[in-house]
C-alpha cells in the first residue's frame, strides 16, 4: 500500500508521462504542456505540504509500517487515528 508521500510522486511522475505523450502526439505545445503540468506540481506539492505533513498523518503513516509496534500519544490524537499500534497509555 502506497503512503500519501508516495502516491503523490507516482502522480506526479504520471502527469509528466501525460505530458509528454501529449505533446508527442500534437495535442498541445511544449510550453503549454511545461505551464500546466508545472502549475499541477506546484498545487500539488502545497496540497502536501499542508495536508500530508499534518501531525496526524504522519503518525498514521508512521502507524502503518509493520517494523512499528506502537505509539505512545495523547487521547485526542488516539481517537483521530483508527489503528490499534497508536495508544495513550
Amino acid at each position: 500500500m502506497l503512503n500519501s508521500l508516495q502516491f503523490w510522486s507516482l502522480f506526479r511522475q504520471i502527469l509528466i508521462f501525460a505530458g509528454g505523450f501529449a505533446v508527442a502526439k500534437g495535442y498541445v505545445s511544449n510550453e503549454t504542456m511545461l505551464a500546466i503540468v508545472g502549475a499541477a506540481i506546484s498545487l500539488g506539492t502545497s496540497y502536501v505540504g499542508l495536508n500530508a505533513r499534518s501531525q496526524n498523518n504522519m503518525i498514521a503513516d508512521v502507524a502503518a509500517m509493520t517494523e512499528v509496534f506502537e505509539i505512545r500519544t495523547t487521547a485526542a490524537i488516539k481517537a483521530a487515528i483508527p489503528d490499534p499500534t497508536v495508544t495513550n497509555r
